[in-house]
């Protein structure tokens, strides 16, 4: 897994106290229990400048992440058997909203990021 995947990964755990700023992906590592694997001191605002390129771009980048794991999440909703076709996206579409509500106000901006890669 790259730095940047490993980045971006555990991120993802700091956006409900954070959003998506930042501050998720420089602790992402830096916070890590000491023995594990991943974990890594030196992600510093430089090191970021040199794998996401711009702040947007990093923040950009971390909503995608976000995005891509709700889907995974998504995937994983359990249909109760002999569903119909209807319930069975109703606990799909259900299991999206429980993931999603997990970033509450923060999802505003996560629209406007989307608005701003339009525009660019």
């Amino acid at each position: 897994m790259t730095l940047r995947t490993q980045i971006l990964k555990h991120a993802l755990p700091y956006l409900p106290e954070h959003s998506f700023t930042l501050r998720p992906l420089l602790n992402s590592l830096n916070d890590l229990p000491a023995n594990h694997p991943d974990r890594n001191d030196k992600v510093t605002p430089e090191v970021l400048d040199v794998l996401f390129g711009s702040e947007l771009n990093a923040r950009r980048e971390l909503v995608k992440a976000w995005e891509e794991e709700g889907l995974n999440d998504m995937l994983g909703a359990e249909i109760p058997k002999g569903s119909s076709e209807i319930e069975a996206v109703g606990e799909i579409l259900a299991k999206r909203l429980e993931y999603s509500s997990r970033i509450g106000e923060h999802l505003v901006e996560v629209c406007l990021l989307h608005l701003l890669k339009r525009s660019t």
